[in-house]
């Protein structure tokens, strides 16, 4: 695959926000893809689960920005806002435990959940799964 980046970050206005690695041109598209098995009893992702599906969806942003037709972007695009709400969804008790660490009355509890959710959002889509910091790390700061 041909696509040149422009930096390491991709602006969020011009498709889903990616962190551009070398590897992406060199790596088959397999071994990105490759399915994350979660543990059923834990019922949450791990670190090491966390930073391959992180991976996968910078991935797949950046072949949506790559694709050179539409059916191609949007299947990518799509794919990324799968791996990005599974790692929403896997690491969800980060939400929790930060409210609990905040200890708000019960009166503002459910709006601190929500404005939580938001920026949780906005952390997984910016995490750079390269640089060795781990995501419950990264997430609370």
């Amino acid at each position: 695959m041909n696509c040149t980046s422009t930096g390491d970050r991709r602006k969020p206005e011009s498709g889903p926000a990616y962190v551009h690695h070398p590897s992406f041109e060199s790596t088959p598209e397999d071994q990105w893809m490759k399915p994350v098995q979660r543990d059923p009893e834990a019922g949450h992702l791990n670190e090491e689960q966390t930073r391959l599906l992180a991976q996968a969806m910078h991935y797949a942003a950046w072949r949506a920005d790559c694709s050179r037709t539409e059916i191609q972007r949007e299947h990518w695009t799509a794919k990324y806002f799968q791996l990005r709400d599974e790692i929403i969804l896997g690491n969800q008790k980060l939400v929790y435990r930060a409210v609990h660490r905040w200890r708000p009355s019960i009166r503002y509890q459910d709006e601190m959940i929500g404005a939580c959710h938001l920026i949780f959002i906005q952390t997984v889509a910016a995490y750079n799964p390269w640089i060795g910091v781990r995501f419950s790390t990264y997430a609370f700061t």
